[in-house]
């Protein structure tokens, strides 16, 4: 992360006053887990500069920074935080809403200029760890330990999350953990006589013949982008192995590697056969889902974030049953082995 800081030399640790150390709430997103980080908010936040004393801010403002719509993943902090701004006065709660895109440099430049949000969404791997390595965000399980809420974090949740920064410590505290794969319209599948692929090529060839049949194979959501590098990162996953992204922050692998390659180039062949449909760039996530339920496209990768919304509705007589949940089909010369979802 570029430092833009005057006086700051290459390597030094962020000069944060102790009261701001404490109270940057962090929120996280990773390739593999949806996972949000939250850093404490212990008392309240003041302005700071090295010539002037600490002047206290009568109202304490705490904000929370995502990539994800409010009514999404943000939600449940958002509603505790209303309620506990409704019970007092002097605390505002504030929600900014940024592009994917835009995410990485908002958050950096905050952090240069020394004004990082309470709560925000940022990347695992080498970007939270550069945060964590100039003291810009918590321990954690440190925190929660002096707490007494040590117990109440997920242990599988720690162990993952730890690995994103070198096991140096806990800087996310998941609010989710989602399973993906594709679900696949049961009905569809059955009028035309296919079998839920175990392979890339059986997904391919069940592509191919619901195009035939005039059936848009896949629901898209394109214009999110991440909807697509979702499905890159399935294939590198089963091709490396689930730490795959792990790998490539040790160094042990390279994003040019022919596995990776390989992905990003079968994707795209998908959609110049015209498998995610002649709109996939502007097609946003509530399109493709009305699409999938709709039954004007038969498969849709996701996770179970929202199962109720995918199952049998008495407003959609063309489902003759619910849609089925299923991992992502294995490729050739697999490393990543393949789990039974309950589907």
């Amino acid at each position: 992360m570029a430092d833009h800081r005057a006086g700051r030399r290459k390597g030094d640790h962020a000069q944060l006053p102790p009261g701001a150390r404490r109270n940057r709430l962090f929120l996280q997103w990773t390739p593999l887990l949806l996972a949000l980080i939250l850093l404490s908010a212990c008392g309240g936040v003041s302005s700071y500069s090295s010539d002037r004393p600490v002047v206290s801010d009568p109202t304490r403002v705490i904000r929370y920074v995502s990539s994800n719509l409010e009514s999404q993943q943000p939600r449940i902090v958002s509603e505790l935080a209303r309620d506990y701004e409704r019970e007092h006065p002097s605390v505002r709660y504030e929600f900014e809403n940024v592009n994917t895109s835009d995410l990485l440099q908002r958050i950096q430049l905050l952090a240069a200029s020394n004004d990082l949000p309470e709560l925000f969404t940022y990347e695992s791997g080498k970007p939270l760890q550069q945060l964590s390595e100039h003291g810009f965000v918590l321990d954690i399980e440190q925190a929660f330990g002096e707490l007494g809420l040590g117990d109440a974090l997920n242990p599988t949740a720690v162990k993952l999350l730890k690995s994103m920064t070198g096991g140096k410590g806990l800087y996310a505290l998941p609010l989710e953990i989602n399973i993906e794969g594709f679900w696949y319209n049961k009905s569809l599948f059955e009028q035309n006589g296919i079998e839920v692929p175990k392979t890339w090529d059986e997904l391919l060839q069940a592509a191919e013949k619901l195009q035939q049949a005039g059936v848009q194979p896949f629901a898209v959501a394109g214009s999110q982008k991440w909807t697509l590098t979702r499905l890159i990162n399935g294939y590198v996953v089963r091709k490396y192995g689930f730490d795959a992204m792990a790998r490539v922050s040790r160094g042990e692998l390279s994003l040019t590697d022919p596995g990776f390659v390989e992905a990003a180039d079968v994707v795209q062949r998908m959609a110049l056969q015209g498998y995610f449909g002649d709109h996939v760039n502007t097609t946003d996530l509530d399109e493709a889902t009305a699409m999938f339920l709709q039954g004007r496209a038969a498969i849709y990768y996701t996770g179970e974030l929202e199962p109720s919304g995918l199952q049998r509705s008495e407003t959609e007589p063309h489902r003759r049953g619910p849609d089925r949940l299923v991992q992502y089909p294995a490729c050739t010369g697999r490393r990543g082995r393949r789990r039974r979802l309950a589907a």
